[in-house]
């Protein structure tokens, strides 16, 4: 009796067919496309690159991080990671002013790229100042020590007002082989560092 019961239990090996299966069925696990109609990307200009992530994020939110994982190198973590997966690690900290809940932004000249001679890969970094108003930089997550205020800081405390703060996402980006930039993260640079 024993034995006939367990002749139908699943195999370790049938179980990870069936996952494997239902990741390449999945849409929402592959993130390394560009959105539908999306203009192309002079993908050897830095600037061009990290202008297209930063717009499809203003505009889509966290649809845009689509854009960002198109052009995010192989070795990026969550180039790899369930689409879903990324956006709730995002949502929790203060990446998730990314999701088009900033006011606007400014690229700042790129750093002189560099030549790892051990890798043979080029990097350089690029500075976006991100802009919002102060409660929304609150409620993102984003700390004192990253955080520039406008000089009329009590105004800027006020609920709406239009006096701005700004961080700075700071994006480390790789020269591929076919000499496209693309990103390897970012991270908030605390002022002190800047």
């Amino acid at each position: 009796m024993q034995k006939e019961l367990n002749a139908d239990l699943p195999t370790l090996k049938d179980g990870i067919k069936k996952m494997n299966a239902a990741k390449a069925g999945n849409e929402d696990d592959k993130v390394a496309k560009a959105p539908a109609g999306a203009e192309p990307v002079d993908g050897s200009n830095i600037v061009k690159v990290i202008d297209a992530m930063m717009a499809s994020l203003k505009k889509e939110g966290e649809n845009g991080m689509r854009t960002v994982l198109a052009y995010s190198a192989p070795g990026n973590p969550v180039k790899n990671q369930p689409y879903e997966n990324v956006l709730n690690s995002m949502r929790d900290s203060k990446y998730g002013l990314l999701f088009g809940k900033f006011t606007d932004y400014v690229i700042r000249p790129p750093s002189k790229p560099v030549v790892d001679p051990e890798l043979g890969a080029t990097y350089a970094a690029v500075d976006v100042v991100v802009q919002a108003p102060y409660q929304t930089m609150l409620q993102n997550g984003v700390q004192f020590e990253e955080l520039e205020l406008p000089q009329d800081v009590e105004l800027a405390q006020q609920p709406g007002s239009p006096k701005l703060c700004s961080v700075v996402f700071r994006w480390n980006m790789s020269k591929m082989p076919d000499g496209s930039w693309v990103s390897e993260g970012c991270y908030t640079v605390p002022l002190k560092e800047l």
